[in-house]
């Protein structure tokens, strides 16, 4: 996915990728935003850097690393409701 190492689903959707030191997280806009509060910094994910971030996707600092098996099992239910 862009380009970056991802786990997928058994569909071949994308759920989880680690970028820059972050695991980024494919959980629903209507998640993604009160995520946004809870883990300080975190922004809509922007892959290319060109101010175009992606609505569903999440970074989450690896301050919080062990919340990332909770998320990816979050965003693995999230692509499969």
């Amino acid at each position: 996915m862009f380009g970056k190492a991802c786990v997928k689903t058994a569909g071949n959707k994308a759920f989880a990728a680690f970028f820059k030191g972050e695991m980024v997280f494919k959980l629903g806009q209507e998640d993604v935003g009160p995520l946004k509060l809870k883990y300080s910094n975190s922004q809509n994910w922007d892959p290319s850097g060109k101010g175009r971030p992606m609505k569903d996707w999440l970074p989450v600092p690896v301050d919080y690393s062990d919340e990332w098996g909770s998320l990816a099992d979050k965003a693995y239910q999230y692509l499969n409701q």
